[in-house]
C-alpha cells in the first residue's frame, strides 16, 4: 500500500510538466483555392461616386467618396460563386459636385448597402486551359478569380434605391481576398431642397479587402 501511494504521488507531481512537454497540435487552416473559398468574412472598403456611367472617364471620385466596413458570407467552389453582403460607408462630398439643392450636395453623408452576388469562377467559364490559344493565360484560369453580377439596394441621406452592378472577387492570401465592384443605383422621385423631385442616380466604384473568418 505504501509503495502504491508513493507511486501515485509521484505521478501527480510530474504529470503537469510531462503534459507541458508534449507537442501541441497546430490548428489547420485551409487557404482559398479554385475549388473552395467559402465562409463568413468582414473587411473594409474605399468607395468612389462618379458623375456618370463612364466612371473611369469622368473620375472615380467626381461626386465624392467614402470609407466603410462590410461583412457577409460567400460560397465559392469550382462551379459557382454566391455571396451575400452588407456594408456601411461614411461619405465625403467632392467640392466640385453639383450645386446646393441637389441631393448629392449633402456633406458629409452615409451610404448603406445590401447585395447578393452570383457568378462563376473563370476556370468554370473557360475551362482549365484556354479553349482558343492566346485568349487567357493558363495562370489566370488557374487562379482564384470569379466575376459576378450584383443585385441589391442602396440607402443614402436623400432616399433608397434599387441597385445593380457587377464585380470580381480575387484571392489575396490564405485568409484575405479582395472584391472590386461597380454599382448603378437609381433613386425614384428624390425630394430636393427646393421641394422639387428628381430621379437621382449614383455610379459607384467600391474596392474592398476582406478577412475570411471560417475555414473552407
Amino acid at each position: 500500500m505504501r509503495n502504491l501511494l508513493i507511486a501515485l504521488a509521484l505521478s501527480v507531481g510530474v504529470s503537469p510538466s510531462f503534459g507541458a512537454d508534449l507537442p501541441k497540435a497546430a490548428v489547420a487552416y485551409s487557404p482559398c483555392t479554385v475549388t473552395s473559398c467559402s465562409g463568413f468574412y468582414g473587411g473594409f472598403n474605399v468607395a468612389g461616386v462618379g458623375s456618370g456611367l463612364d466612371v473611369a472617364g469622368s473620375g472615380i471620385f467626381a461626386n465624392g467618396g467614402g470609407l466603410g466596413l462590410g461583412a457577409g458570407y460567400q460560397y465559392w467552389d469550382s462551379k459557382v460563386y454566391f455571396g451575400a453582403e452588407v456594408f456601411g460607408d461614411y461619405m465625403f462630398q467632392n467640392a466640385g459636385a453639383p450645386a446646393a439643392g441637389a441631393p448629392s450636395a449633402i456633406n458629409p453623408g452615409y451610404m448603406f448597402g445590401e447585395f447578393v452576388d452570383l457568378g462563376m469562377p473563370l476556370s468554370s467559364i473557360f475551362g482549365a486551359t484556354p479553349a482558343i490559344p492566346g485568349t487567357l493565360p493558363a495562370s489566370i484560369l488557374a487562379s482564384t478569380l470569379s466575376p459576378y453580377i450584383k443585385l441589391g439596394a442602396i440607402e443614402r441621406p436623400w432616399g433608397s434605391a434599387w441597385a445593380t452592378g457587377a464585380g470580381v472577387a480575387f484571392d489575396v492570401s490564405a485568409r484575405w481576398f479582395g472584391k472590386l465592384d461597380y454599382i448603378h443605383a437609381v433613386y425614384s422621385n428624390t425630394t430636393l431642397a427646393d421641394g422639387s423631385t428628381s430621379q437621382k442616380t449614383d455610379d459607384i466604384i467600391k474596392c474592398s479587402l476582406n478577412y475570411k473568418f471560417s475555414s473552407n
